[in-house]
């Protein structure tokens, strides 16, 4: 340890250094180690879970302290040694507290912020991620049971969360998340459904008032965006922003919608769903002033 270093490297310097030798078995609960990346002695040095899992020989000793690991999850960075994705803990316990606010959510705006969270989520971490927490959710027998009965008595919350059931939905249509029993198993099945049960429910009453209205523009707008900055499939999503538009124009055209659907989100997607400003009827009688702000 006599050339140890003194400062950390940069985890993105390291893909051509040698991890340590597999076989050193060692107690990594209570006994110090090197870390691989910054060379300190650390009680916290463990083994980075891969997605694609593999030989449990051949990925062991690809570790990293607590603080590298940090670093490495700040810039969602790939395993140094063999450029696999790793499994961060950050995002099950993410899942795991996602899926705990779909069962206490209650009001539209708890319901609502299903879809900020998720905003965040897929905006800031890897595909690989985003689509392995999307299929365990799709999974989840809680959560499907929470929807089973929402579909059976036709629950208005899934018109209040409807971005966020949608955007799970459009990845089992594009063949993204593959759950099990495929695109007419249960479970994709179940997603169908639920978003089918939202939108008619929109339909009916428009979200209730000129503001509800609008929140429901913004939450399928929202899953939109989601899926084109992941590069993800959004042609299902085109279709339902659409339908959701043309329903809150006629209902409700010369209200104001901007409390819960501001201008922004509206010019922002207005050629991806609309192809062209003048064409978007939620822009044109909401929001005339800024048909301008759209770019060409």
């Amino acid at each position: 340890m006599g050339s140890k270093q003194s400062t950390k490297s940069e985890p993105t310097h390291l893909t051509t250094s040698e991890p340590p030798k597999a076989t050193d078995k060692v107690d990594e609960t209570t006994k110090p180690m090197e870390c691989p990346i910054c060379f300190d002695m650390k009680n916290d040095v463990t083994a980075l879970q891969h997605v694609e899992g593999g030989s449990s020989d051949a990925i062991a000793s690809h570790r990293a302290c607590g603080d590298c690991q940090l670093q490495l999850i700040a810039t969602n960075q790939k395993c140094p040694w063999c450029r696999d994705e790793v499994m961060w803990k950050e995002v099950f316990g993410f899942l795991d507290g996602l899926k705990g606010d779909i069962h206490v959510a209650a009001s539209p705006d708890e319901l609502a912020k299903l879809m900020a969270d998720w905003q965040v989520y897929e905006m800031t971490r890897g595909k690989a991620d985003v689509l392995r927490f999307a299929r365990d959710l799709i999974e989840d027998p809680s959560v499907g049971t929470l929807l089973d009965k929402a579909i059976a008595t036709n629950a208005t919350w899934l018109r209040d969360s409807s971005g966020f059931w949608s955007r799970f939905h459009a990845m089992c249509v594009s063949d993204e998340v593959v759950p099990k029993g495929g695109k007419k198993g249960p479970a994709a099945a179940r997603l169908e459904k639920a978003v089918e049960c939202a939108l008619k429910n929109y339909e009916r009453d428009a979200g209730g008032s000129p503001h509800g209205g609008g929140a429901m523009y913004a939450q399928v707008t929202t899953a939109l965006l989601c899926a084109r900055s992941s590069g993800l499939d959004s042609s299902l999503l085109v279709r339902i922003c659409r339908r959701v538009g043309t329903c809150l124009a006629r209902r409700w055209g010369g209200n104001d919608i901007s409390e819960n659907c501001p201008a922004d989100y509206v010019v922002s997607t207005s050629n991806l769903i609309w192809g062209e400003a003048k064409k978007d009827p939620v822009l044109t009688t909401f929001f005339p002033a800024h048909i301008e702000d759209v770019s060409s």
